[in-house]
C-alpha cells in the first residue's frame, strides 16, 4: 500500500503540482505523508483542534501549522461531537476551536 501511495505521490507532483489535496478524512499521519510528498496545498475542510477537545478526526497544532505554512487550510467542522465534548455543542465551542487555530 504505501508503494502505491509514493507512486501516486510522484505522479500528483509530476502531473499536477498546483492541484491541491483534500484530507478531511484522513489520519493524522496521512497528512504528514501528503505534505512530504506534495507540493500542492493541503485542505482538510472539516476537522477540530486536539488541543481544545480530543476526536479522532481532529488535528494536532504541529499539523494545522504545516498546513497553513503551505499555504492549505484546515476548516472546524460544526458537529458537537468535534468541538465539544457534550452531546450540545454551543457557538462558542466552534470558535474556541477557531480562535485557538488562528493563534497556531
Amino acid at each position: 500500500m504505501l508503494a502505491s501511495f509514493l507512486t501516486a505521490g510522484v505522479w500528483l507532483r509530476r502531473s499536477f503540482p498546483w492541484q491541491l489535496c483534500w484530507t478531511p478524512h484522513c489520519s493524522e499521519q496521512v497528512g504528514w505523508d501528503v505534505l512530504e510528498i506534495s507540493m500542492a496545498p493541503i485542505v482538510i475542510s472539516h476537522a477540530s483542534s486536539k488541543v481544545v477537545c480530543y476526536h479522532d478526526r481532529g488535528k494536532t497544532d504541529d499539523l494545522a501549522k504545516a498546513v497553513a505554512d503551505r499555504g492549505g487550510y484546515l476548516g472546524v467542522a460544526v458537529i458537537p461531537g468535534f468541538v465539544s465534548e457534550s452531546p450540545e455543542a454551543t457557538l462558542d465551542d466552534l470558535a474556541r476551536h477557531i480562535e485557538h487555530l488562528v493563534s497556531v
